[in-house]
């Protein structure tokens, strides 16, 4: 099969599950709440916004794990034979990759725009800016690229629970990360990128004076390396993996 056929396979596979109806239904609901919550607060919107989107860096890991469990699962539940059964495997691990991280791009965006948007209609004098909330957005996603990567191989290596546990543990890392326990510790923590990126990022776009224990272009040469050598890990594990050997 070629990659047209298998992406087609996989949309029709997923149409019968929750997955887009969630990759939707939570951004949008995610938005509709920090919309009501700054409506009945008295902060600052650029204020509130910054912890609109630390709590969205915060609940990536919960994401990923939900998305790859949904991705993968089903395969496993069939004995992996659409897993294991194609000549060129790697094909098969990139098609699911691609619905994952699209997927969560989307989702991303959807929070950020009914966020912004549900705040501007009711409060028409707030100036948005636009290519702000757009590189936040891919900010935000592309530091949680190896998220997606790490907990595939949870999923397929482990199972749910496994990846799950992991998911809790990185969400206490990155919390706990973003005091100054975190300054110069962050960058070796994936669970923690997006959180100190929002900020650096958000310094940076306002003209504030970017405070950062570690070198900018040091830290974003961690995570796109470590980034990188865990996407060629995966695809070379999955061309050798057998299935999984426990049910977890």
């Amino acid at each position: 099969m070629n990659l047209i056929n298998l992406l087609k396979a996989e949309f029709l596979k997923l149409r019968h599950t929750n997955y887009f109806v969630i990759h939707v239904g939570l951004p949008l609901l995610g938005g509709i709440l920090g919309a009501s919550c700054f409506l009945i607060t008295k902060y600052r919107f650029t204020t509130f916004l910054i912890n609109y989107f630390l709590v969205i860096a915060l609940s990536y890991p919960f994401a990923c794990s939900y998305a790859c469990y949904s991705i993968f699962e089903q395969e496993i539940k069939n004995g992996c034979f659409n897993l294991l059964s194609v000549t060129k495997r790697w094909q098969v691990l990139l098609v699911k990759l691609c619905y994952l991280l699209i997927s969560s791009l989307i989702s991303c965006f959807l929070a950020i725009c009914t966020f912004t948007c549900m705040v501007k209609i009711m409060r028409a004098k707030i100036i948005i800016n636009v290519s702000y909330l757009l590189g936040m957005c891919l900010l935000l996603w592309g530091s949680n690229c190896l998220a997606y990567l790490v907990h595939s191989f949870l999923e397929l290596k482990f199972g749910h629970n496994v990846s799950l546990v992991c998911a809790a543990l990185e969400f206490l890392l990155a919390a706990l990360l973003l005091t100054d326990l975190g300054n110069l510790l962050w960058p070796f923590f994936p669970s923690s990128w997006g959180g100190h990126l929002v900020r650096i990022y958000t310094m940076a776009v306002f003209n504030l004076k970017v405070v950062s224990f570690i070198p900018i272009r040091f830290a974003l040469s961690i995570i796109i390396s470590l980034t990188l050598a865990m996407l060629i890990f995966a695809f070379c594990w999955f061309n050798q993996w057998e299935g999984r050997k426990n049910e977890g």
